[in-house]
């Protein structure tokens, strides 16, 4: 008999905008089963004729995502722990070829894999008043892969912003991030949803065929290469899953302490 998990994402379908909303509390740490329901609501939206536009958002008050579950990774024995990170590059992938209009509310902090799926959408829009990104897997003792820092650089009007962020694990407050060229907009928090719902409404009026080739070129542009480049970072992040660093980085993170890098 199947083993049932839990639904961590609510989908609502408003006219033609598909709206999901990630329920994990107590911060959308991010889990094999949920990254994997995540990507599956994608393909849907994506073979829906119906719909022309996702947005995804989060039902926590606080966070879009804090990223990894740390917890999650820890229990798996040494030679698996690559297989989350896996999962959130396949996302990340499935995000980044959506063929329609693609809207990130962030209403909190998207941080480590909670901003590298929001890296993925065609808009990304946050909270002006308790907005925070991170991508700071220096801190865990891994690294970002050389795609995703290829990517931040596209997206980055401060190039030494990616730099601080990469080399140093800083946390961009909301004005930063604007300013940085990360996300495309500021919107108070009590109507961060719905500014993005009609945004997202505005995108669906768009014709669809037109859009998607935009996006291909656009996105080849930028990217070059996905699938070499989602091949090369599943290597890059085994490479380092299992070493020293990352081993005490993930310990002091679930142990909520400063690591001890020797």
């Amino acid at each position: 008999m199947p083993v049932e998990t839990a639904s961590f994402v609510g989908k609502e379908k408003i006219g033609t905008v598909c709206v999901l909303r990630m329920n994990r509390p107590p911060s959308n740490n991010l889990n094999v089963d949920f990254l994997r329901q995540l990507r599956g609501l994608f393909r849907e939206a994506a073979q829906d004729r119906d719909t022309r536009c996702l947005l995804l958002a989060s039902a926590l008050p606080k966070y879009f995502s804090a990223g990894m579950d740390i917890d999650a990774i820890i229990n798996l024995p040494l030679e698996r722990r690559f297989e989350p990170f896996g999962e959130l590059l396949d996302l990340y992938r499935e995000i980044t070829l959506f063929p329609k209009p693609s809207i990130a509310a962030i209403n909190g902090y998207a941080f480590l894999g909670g901003w590298i799926m929001a890296m993925g959408f065609d808009f990304r829009y946050l909270a002006q008043e308790n907005g925070k990104i991170a991508l700071s897997e220096i801190k865990m003792g891994i690294s970002p892969t050389t795609m995703l820092i290829r990517a931040m650089t596209a997206m980055a009007a401060k190039q030494s912003l990616v730099k601080e962020m990469v080399f140093t694990g800083k946390t961009l407050l909301a004005q930063e991030a604007l300013d940085g060229g990360f996300v495309d907009k500021l919107i108070p928090k009590d109507s961060l949803h719905e500014e993005s719902l009609r945004e997202a409404q505005r995108l669906a009026e768009l014709p669809m065929h037109a859009y998607a080739m935009v996006k291909k070129s656009y996105k080849e542009a930028l990217l070059g290469n996905l699938e070499a480049d989602i091949k090369k970072s599943k290597e890059e992040f085994l490479s380092l899953i299992s070493g020293p660093e990352a081993q005490e980085g993930f310990k002091a993170m679930q142990e909520k302490r400063r690591p001890k890098f020797i």
